[in-house]
């Protein structure tokens, strides 16, 4: 001791003995410095007490009792408060050399009694002390790898299960926002930057567990937190790396069902928005492009939707569809809109032609696919759907010309066959011109069933058209009956005249249809 200091041990506690250091200086139990005491045994040292604090402690074990056992930096003055550092001990340096003592941080096992949990093991930065002050960080760091070696992972798994319990969850949970307006913390799951000059980026990955037997595998959720009473709903966001600074592509994004082992078959891939609440719209999906860069030639980014390739001997490939949401109460479907880009602004630039391209057989003597348009069909006294061509219905024309233009309109009450239906179709317009007006000649359109007369079936136009002067082209009115104007393969379309014809000369017709 040298005189120098004192020792006193509280010998009520043996098994927890507490010392007391007395006297001044405290000097050291060996006189090696002032203001200093070193813990050597066997001429290893354990560590070192100073004015500033406890520095390169080493225990070969620490129990604590009942209560928690403090290890507790000494508190800052003026500056930072001391850290905490709890390090694996060196591995040993003869031979082989040995490896690094592990660092383990494990809760208490719970007691024996049924029911009682094992106790936590929390690893917690330490809080802001004044109004603004950031919290301490919380890492989990792996150690730096030497010359070629990787590494060290860093590890966080969930405890395992007993017999027929559930394992242990993993929840990383960023901090709560303020009381009043702060922002929740972010969690973020980020992979390490590559260091060399072409070296790749570490993958992040968040994956369910493995299924055994015929469980299934746990599943792998990216969930937006939950909006407060009137705030929206947290976003999903699955962004590929930025490219490199000169001329690396941007990293991609891929949403893939898992495959299939056996016999089974692929896992769904599913883009589904949110589902709305109360008068609330869904939420929607959007699959958009890349922006070009800003140079003079670069093209946006195509969306390309591909279905699977049969591989099998006489398999189908997986099919393509779109197909809009139904609409409920009174309210109309809602459109399917295929739309082309629309052209710079430039001089000559052409907007973005669509093409629908039936596939090509690959066959000796196989039929290409068809492009199959079908309407909708209506309910009740509903007009079905029809194809359009910007917005107007009408698909071909049908026209009947007199030979000559002076040739006489037939007398009152003549009907004339003009057309035959070789598949179902509609009459959606229907125009009257003579060259020569008569007196007044009037005209009518029919509906004749196969088998019937002339002009003996049903009248397709509200009332007989009057031409009341030459060359002038007049409009019939249909019937609002979709059935009346609606023709069956085999039916046809006769013209009949009527009133006082005179010497009108000259008749044509012109009648559009669309195929039904």
């Amino acid at each position: 001791m040298g005189g120098q200091a004192g020792i006193r041990v509280n010998k009520g506690a043996l098994t927890n003995p507490t010392y007391s250091f007395v006297e001044e200086p405290l000097t050291g139990m060996d006189s090696l410095a002032t203001g200093q005491i070193d813990f050597i045994i066997n001429g290893v040292s354990y560590g070192t007490v100073t004015t500033a604090g406890f520095s390169g402690v080493s225990f070969a074990s620490i129990t604590g009792s009942a209560d928690p056992f403090p290890i507790t930096g000494l508190a800052g003055t003026t500056g930072a408060g001391g850290a905490i550092a709890l390090a694996g001990g060196l591995g040993g340096q003869s031979g082989a050399g040995g490896a690094g003592g592990a660092a383990t941080l494990t809760g208490g096992a719970g007691g024996y009694a049924t029911g009682n949990a094992g106790g936590a093991a929390t690893v917690r930065g330490g809080a802001g002390s004044t109004a603004n002050s950031v919290g301490g960080a919380a890492q989990l760091i792996g150690g730096a790898g030497i010359g070629s070696s990787a590494g060290g992972a860093a590890v966080i798994t969930g405890g395992l299960a007993g017999v027929t319990g559930v394992g242990g969850a993993i929840t990383a949970t960023g901090g709560a926002g303020g009381a009043t307006s702060g922002a929740g913390g972010a969690v973020s799951l980020i992979g390490g930057a590559g260091t060399a000059s072409n070296s790749a980026g570490g993958a992040a990955t968040v994956r369910g567990g493995a299924g055994v037997g015929s469980s299934a595998g746990g599943a792998g959720a990216y969930g937006g937190g939950t909006g407060g009473a009137t705030g929206a709903g947290g976003a999903v966001t699955l962004s590929g790396g930025a490219g490199g600074a000169t001329s690396g592509a941007g990293g991609s994004v891929t949403v893939s069902g898992g495959n299939a082992t056996t016999s089974g078959a692929g896992g769904l891939a599913s883009l589904i928005g949110g589902a709305g609440a109360a008068t609330s719209a869904g939420g929607a999906v959007a699959i958009t492009s890349g922006s070009s860069g800003a140079g003079a030639t670069g093209n946006g980014g195509a969306v390309t939707i591909t279905s699977g390739d049969a591989l099998s001997t006489t398999g189908s490939g997986g099919a393509i569809s779109l197909i809009v949401g139904d609409s409920t109460g009174a309210t109309a479907g809602a459109a399917f809109a295929i739309t082309g880009g629309m052209s710079g602004t430039g001089a000559t630039g052409a907007g973005g032609a669509v093409t629908i391209t039936g596939g090509s057989s690959q066959a000796t003597n196989g039929n290409g696919g068809n492009i199959n348009l079908v309407p909708g069909t209506n309910a009740g006294t509903g007009v079905p759907g029809e194809v359009t061509v910007n917005s107007v219905a009408g698909i071909y024309e049908v026209a009947y010309t007199a030979p000559l233009m002076t040739t006489a309109v037939p007398a009152s009450g003549t009907a004339q066959p003009i057309y035959i239906a070789t598949r179902a179709c509609r009459l959606k317009a229907a125009y009257f011109c003579v060259v020569t007006h008569g007196t007044s000649e009037a005209f009518t359109l029919t509906k004749d069933a196969s088998a019937a007369a002339p002009g003996a079936g049903t009248a397709m136009l509200t009332a007989p058209i009057a031409t009341a002067a030459g060359n002038t082209p007049i409009a019939g009115v249909l019937s609002s009956t979709v059935a009346t104007v609606t023709l069956a393969a085999g039916d046809r379309i006769s013209f009949k005249t009527s009133g006082t014809i005179g010497a009108a000369a000259g008749l044509t017709i012109t009648m559009l249809m669309v195929p039904v």
